[in-house]
């Protein structure tokens, strides 16, 4: 999670000190993907909301938060990270490859 510092952190949107609650996220984008930089930062609410890429950005996020809630319970450590691991891998290939494909009309 990113850190924030009252006073101090800027917002990633337009680099003014943010001095209320922030909107904040994890890392969770894949390193490549053109919101990549835009992780693990602190916003300005009102910035995020009016952020045009918000929603495509809000999207990823729940993608990444259903592929940690879909996996199973009762694995042993090493089921586990083998599990996710490969899960991890095509969910970034899937996420890298919608990054390069234009939006259809």
């Amino acid at each position: 999670m990113a850190q924030f510092f009252p006073g101090l952190s800027r917002c990633i949107l337009c680099k003014q000190v943010i001095d209320d609650a922030p909107v904040m996220f994890p890392a969770f984008i894949p390193k490549g993907h053109s919101l990549w930089g835009y992780q693990d930062a602190s916003f300005h609410a009102p910035c995020f909301d009016g952020w045009e890429h918000q929603a495509r950005f809000l999207h990823i996020y729940g993608d990444a938060l259903r592929l940690d809630a879909s996996m199973p319970k009762g694995l042993s450590l090493e089921e586990n990270e083998k599990l996710f691991a490969e899960r991890s891998r095509l969910w970034r290939e899937r996420i890298l490859r919608e990054d390069l494909t234009p939006p259809t009309q």
